[in-house]
């Protein structure tokens, strides 16, 4: 008995994970595509202006590859940027590995860790030492674990080598340590930035130093020459250490603040009140907020430098001059009651309006008393400014003759053809008048 053995091969294809376009070719970044189903992964799109694979919002090309930037979604550590970063798995996010800290929406490294250049490590308290391709501490700064503190206190005597300003050099330790710097170009010692040449020695840039121009304050952020001064502008504030403005926030008023002398208060603007040991508005000055504005004729820059609403500043004189319906007063700008640029600026616009002069008028057949404007029989009237004819009411907002009485003229006469006008002439005198009309 012969058996038929039947042999059965079963081939088990393997499906590999690929991603295929419709057109049959697969992609991936920088690859050619029409649409977003081209390009590989979800972390990819279709540019179509270039045609070609991108990283998709969120990510950013390294290697060749789309990384979540830091924030970003991630299913695991090769999802985020390499070394620097790794996956949060309890919120799925990309965050700072350990000894990194984050920077622009970066993680930079911590003393001792690998960089190529300085932007690698922590921008303000950390430079890559090019020698060992690490992270250090920048100049003023000392390392506390993996971190950089700043010195309270920075060195400033002259190192062996110091040659001292304008003296040769080669690299900055030739220089004054912290207040000096090498320049590249003519190989002198020159001021460090934050410092200003005063003689043979480098000052330390502060507020209050006498000043020209703008240029002679470049080393105090943000500062302006202000009355020969360097000071800062208005919106600003200067810091702790007198080295910088800093910009003001709503509630952050030195104005009415503790002082003991001129210098405690914001320069050019503000003074101390010894008697109150408080800061007030200097002459010529005047509050507004938190803030003390020039008065009319005072020194500004800009309109903002001027009372604000009432001031504005002539560019040619750059003095504040008076706004737009206003006048001089003194050393501040009044309102002009009767400047007008329309109808709306006037008292109202039923009974006065704005002529060609831009100024507030009675309209057109309304009669001017004092701050009124009465109306005519059958015209537009208010109540507390009445009507020309003293036998008219305003009623419902229209000039109308009284019961029994009827407009003829523009004047309201009774129905036989009488007429009476009566006027107050002052002194308890009363002006009758009596027109009789024959039928």
């Amino acid at each position: 008995m012969s058996q038929l053995f039947l042999v059965f091969i079963l081939v088990i294809s393997g499906l590999v994970s690929t991603h295929t376009s419709p057109t049959g070719s697969t992609s991936r970044l920088g690859g050619k595509c029409t649409v977003d189903a081209d390009c590989l992964y979800s972390k990819e799109k279709c540019d179509t202006t270039s045609q070609k694979c991108v990283c998709a919002d969120g990510y950013y090309s390294e290697d060749n590859q789309c990384k979540a930037v830091l924030g970003g979604i991630c299913a695991n550590d090769e999802d985020c940027s390499p070394v620097t970063e790794r996956c949060d798995l309890s919120n799925k996010k990309c965050v700072c590995a350990d000894r990194y800290y984050p920077e622009n929406n970066r993680c930079k490294g911590g003393v001792g860790e690998i960089c190529e250049t300085d932007r690698d490590c922590f921008t303000r308290t950390e430079r890559c030492d090019a020698r060992t391709m690490k992270c250090i501490c920048a100049e003023g700064y000392y390392p506390e674990g993996y971190e950089c503190k700043a010195e309270e206190h920075y060195k400033s005597i002259l190192i062996l080598f110091d040659l001292g300003l304008g003296g040769s050099c080669a690299a900055d330790v030739d220089c004054l340590i912290k207040k000096e710097k090498c320049d590249s170009y003519s190989h002198k010692c020159i001021c460090a930035d934050g410092y200003f040449a005063q003689g043979d020695q480098c000052r330390a840039a502060i507020l209050g130093i006498t000043c020209t121009t703008n240029n002679d304050c470049h080393g105090i952020n943000n500062s302006r020459c202000i009355n020969s001064k360097c000071s800062c502008p208005e919106g600003y504030k200067g810091s702790d250490d007198m080295k910088q403005c800093l910009l003001r926030k709503l509630g952050d008023a030195w104005l009415g603040g503790i002082c003991y002398t001129n210098e405690d208060c914001l320069f050019g603007t503000e003074e101390c009140d010894t008697s109150m040991i408080r800061c007030v508005c200097a002459q010529g000055y005047f509050p507004q907020g938190d803030q003390c504005k020039a008065g009319f004729g005072g020194r500004c820059d800009a309109d903002e430098d001027c009372l604000f609403g009432t001031e504005k500043c002539d560019s040619y004189s750059q003095k504040c001059i008076c706004a737009d319906g206003y006048f001089p007063q003194g050393d501040q700008c009044r309102a002009d009651p009767f400047f007008c640029l329309s109808h709306e600026n006037c008292k109202n616009n039923v009974t006065h309006w704005c002529n060609d002069a831009h100024i507030c008028s009675c309209r057109e057949g309304y009669e001017a008393r004092g701050n009124d404007c009465a109306a005519p029989l059958n015209e537009p009237c208010l109540p507390d400014e009445g009507c020309i004819d003293p036998e008219a009411d305003c009623s419902n907002f229209y000039c109308k003759c009284r019961s029994g009485l009827e407009p003829s003229g523009g004047r309201c006469i009774d129905h036989h053809g009488t007429h009476i006008h009566l006027e107050a002439r002052g002194n308890g005198e009363i002006s009758v008048e009596l027109d009789i009309e024959e039928n």
